[in-house]
């Protein structure tokens, strides 16, 4: 059993109110470092993210439209609403507006980390976390993405924050901090409706002296209340409203909805994967699959580097989940609704788990400093030290880069040689942007409308993999091959034009 020094409990176990105190100067650096690298990485961005169009799109929408035109064409907008108002403010344009919100909220990102940490861990424990943090996989992939998750990930890391410090405290004040935080993070993802109804049972909940006071003190069971009611009234509005995106919560609540889909896809796979085995046994196979992927996809936040490196010391690291309950409790809220979604769309993308995957950190970083400041291993501290490394350049380094320079090499070719009212269609929506600037609305070209379709140019994306799709378009002999262009890795955009 490890000793209590070994644990490091004496920052918030054996004194609730004790905290490490940081000078100001560290948690500025900190922050800076992580708006430089953010910048950085800003720089090396050959193409938008695809989800970045759609919010330009809309934040150009609203800028000329107002809130109808926003929400016609999104039924989420208000990351781009946002990004629109601070283009209006400081002048840039809304590329440069939605890239600087991106790294204000990494910055609240950064800040409540180290704050969640100065909580948990020894003040050198904290440094390690910092470290830690920088060279993550996960927090450093998505820093050149244009998405409306920078927000929901910083207003819900801040929740934690206050949480944590509600718990410490026993302060309702710190509660509704928190309560707040959440609701502000539902503007970006409406998964946040579900630690609106859960933190406060885990304030209530996490130490003896507030569960014993829970029912005695009116605000604390008024905070509870007014956090489930508003859960309730956010929620039946957000679905009576008739938004697509949010009229889905009825799905996730509806217990017939996932039975139906087991048994669904349960005959399905009977009959494509398994057809030999006996069609009872398909039912657990499915729900056996579907957990291995959200444990699979949850592992994955912390990135294959952490993930080793907690596998090179299962014990120690089991052993603070086991201690520090807070962290492991609000662990497991997070992993909740995404366990909803991985059982209602049989999917998990790891970007829905960065949160999850953020927290995560935490542990780990007890993890190395545990190795590096309390362990006498040389081995342990250079494989440890092995893969910071290889989570740092895992996210920082693309060795398989794809050039994006012909998606403009084609736009600019179109902008050249096209006539004045000529119709150009496009099987890939950036496309479509560059050329028509429109995305969410813009007309697809499919493959087998090439015989018919009304249009003077297509611009066809095709992948390396894709051998078929020219030598279709050219045996209508409706169209010619005017020009193409490829990257590195041959993926190629050919531009035909109608034939005679």
């Amino acid at each position: 059993m490890l000793s209590k020094k070994e644990l490091g409990l004496n920052s918030y176990k054996d004194k609730r109110g004790l905290k490490t105190v940081f000078s100001s100067n560290f948690v500025s650096i900190f922050i800076l470092t992580s708006a430089l690298i953010s910048l950085w990485k800003f720089t090396t961005v050959g193409l938008i993210n695809k989800d970045g169009f759609l919010y330009i799109e809309t934040a150009e929408l609203y800028l000329s439209g107002g809130f109808s035109a926003a929400f016609a064409n999104y039924n989420w907008p208000f990351f781009s609403i946002l990004a629109a108002w601070m283009s209006k403010v400081s002048g840039f344009s809304v590329t440069h507006a939605l890239y600087a919100l991106s790294t204000l909220f990494y910055s609240v990102i950064t800040w409540a980390f180290i704050k969640i940490c100065e909580l948990r861990l020894e003040k050198k424990a904290v440094y390690m976390a910092a470290l830690v943090f920088l060279c993550s996989t996960t927090v450093n992939d998505y820093r050149d993405y244009i998405i409306r998750d920078h927000g929901f990930w910083a207003f819900s890391l801040l929740a934690i924050y206050y949480l944590v410090k509600a718990v410490d405290t026993g302060s309702y004040v710190k509660l509704i901090a928190s309560l707040l935080a959440v609701v502000l993070s539902l503007f970006f993802r409406v998964e946040g409706l579900v630690n609106i109804l859960l933190f406060p049972f885990i304030f209530a909940l996490s130490s003896p002296p507030i569960k014993e006071r829970v029912l005695r003190n009116k605000w604390y069971f008024l905070a509870g209340c007014l956090s489930a009611l508003l859960a309730v009234i956010v929620g039946s509005l957000f679905v009576e409203s008739g938004w697509k995106l949010l009229s889905d919560i009825k799905l996730y609540i509806n217990p017939e909805v996932y039975m139906d889909n087991i048994v669904r896809r349960a005959d399905v796979l009977h009959r494509s994967i398994i057809p030999n085995a006996k069609p009872e046994y398909s039912v657990p196979y499915l729900l056996l699959g579907t957990f291995m992927v959200f444990v699979f996809s949850l592992a994955s936040s912390a990135g294959v580097g952490y993930i080793l490196a907690t596998l090179s010391n299962v014990k120690s690291f089991w052993h603070r989940l086991k201690d520090d309950r807070l962290i492991t409790v609000i662990l497991l809220a997070l992993a909740l609704p995404l366990l909803a979604f991985t059982f209602r769309k049989y999917f998990l993308n790891t970007r829905y788990a960065v949160t999850f995957g953020i927290v995560l950190l935490i542990p780990i970083s007890y993890l190395y400093y545990q190795t590096f400041f309390l362990g006498n291993s040389l081995i342990k501290k250079a494989l440890l030290a092995f893969f910071l490394m290889y989570s740092a350049v895992d996210g920082l380094v693309s060795f398989n880069h794809s050039d994006k320079k012909y998606y403009f090499e084609a736009a600019d070719w179109v902008a050249s040689y096209k006539g004045e009212g000529d119709r150009v269609i496009s099987n890939d929506r950036r496309i479509n942007y560059l050329i028509n600037n429109v995305y969410e609305k813009a007309p697809i070209f499919r493959l087998g409308a090439a015989k018919s379709i009304n249009a003077d140019m297509i611009v066809l994306y095709v992948s390396r993999k894709d051998n078929k799709s020219d030598e279709y378009i050219l045996n209508t002999r409706r169209w010619e091959k005017a020009v193409e262009f490829s990257n590195n890795k041959q993926d190629r955009i050919i531009i035909y034009q109608r034939a005679g």
